[in-house]
């Protein structure tokens, strides 16, 4: 959550990891999507959340099969 626990787009960024990692390897998930919400609902925070969760999708598209 952009704002609460995550703090901001870089820490929204690295949870998402930790939770696509944690649904492979604990889960043993073979899909995983990365929904994640503003605490604050400025048009500001839409777009750092959406350029977190694209550094996610980036990232695991470059490292990942």
């Amino acid at each position: 959550m952009l704002g609460g626990y995550c703090g901001g787009p870089e820490g929204t960024a690295l949870v998402g990891m930790a939770y696509h990692i944690q649904g492979l390897m604990v889960n043993q998930a073979s899909l995983s999507q990365l929904l994640s919400i503003p605490h604050q609902t400025d048009a500001q925070h839409y777009s750092e959340l959406l350029w977190g969760i694209s550094l996610v999708y980036q990232a695991l598209a470059r490292n990942t099969l």
